[in-house]
């Protein structure tokens, strides 16, 4: 249902313009992430964007003079981010099913989950990007977390007596504040209260929790009237931008 910021990076590669050697793997081409916030990051654009390779951003919708000069550059608009908030107590859902933490035992369930269950990422909005690499993306970012290189706990979910149909990856807590980072249930399983019940399990669970964040899709409006219905409340909004050169 979402994601946050891309496991693995690289090194610097010019001022804002940080190489991600973990999506190069995946896409088969050099990949650099461009943080706009950065002086300079436009000076640097022509010394990456000379080189064949992908290269995608992360920019605030109020930001429209940042994203005129990527428009220009060739980067396109592939999703808009919404982020929403709200207060870690007084979520009390009624899973039809079991919640727990994850197991070393749930990896390859997890990740399968994972492989086929995502419709609306950046990657699977991407027309450019084939929905195999997109879903094996998702896949992967599942070994980073068996392998402990991604996430600080998960949780998993599923019908009576099944394996995991569902899984919740969380970052955090930070400063009281718990962030969903990727978050998805098997379609076979929705409409049975999993991912509320992964969501109030982790909050009621993992110590020193305040607030609860999530960032989802634009394009993804069974998310959004998801966290609507939990109590979630927008604060941010972003563009993602991706540009294939080259």
């Amino acid at each position: 249902m979402t994601a946050a910021a891309l496991p693995g990076e690289g090194t610097r590669d010019g001022a804002g313009w940080t190489r991600d050697a973990w999506l190069g793997q995946r896409l088969g081409v050099p990949a650099w992430r461009l943080d706009p916030t950065v002086p300079g990051w436009a000076d640097a654009m022509a010394g990456v964007l000379n080189r064949k390779g992908f290269a995608y951003a992360r920019l605030p919708t109020a930001d429209v003079g940042a994203l005129g000069k990527l428009l220009d550059a060739g980067f396109r608009v592939v999703d808009t981010t919404m982020t929403a908030e709200r207060e870690a107590e007084g979520l009390t859902p009624s899973p039809k099913g079991w919640v727990r933490f994850a197991e070393p035992g749930d990896r390859y369930a997890v990740r399968a989950v994972a492989r086929r269950a995502f419709r609306f990422s950046r990657f699977h909005l991407d027309p450019a990007i084939a929905a195999s690499t997109a879903d094996m993306t998702r896949a992967d970012w599942i070994d980073g977390y068996f392998d402990g290189g991604r996430g600080s706990a998960m949780v998993v979910a599923g019908l009576p007596g099944a394996e995991p149909s569902g899984f919740l990856l969380l970052l955090g807590p930070e400063k009281g504040t718990l962030v969903i980072d990727l978050i998805a249930v098997d379609e076979s399983a929705r409409g049975q209260g999993l991912a509320t019940g992964m969501i109030a399990f982790a909050a009621g669970r993992i110590a020193g929790v305040d607030r609860l964040r999530v960032s989802t899709q634009a394009a993804n409006i069974p998310s959004l009237r998801l966290y609507g219905r939990m109590g979630f409340l927008l604060v941010s909004s972003h563009y993602v931008v991706h540009l294939h050169h080259g």
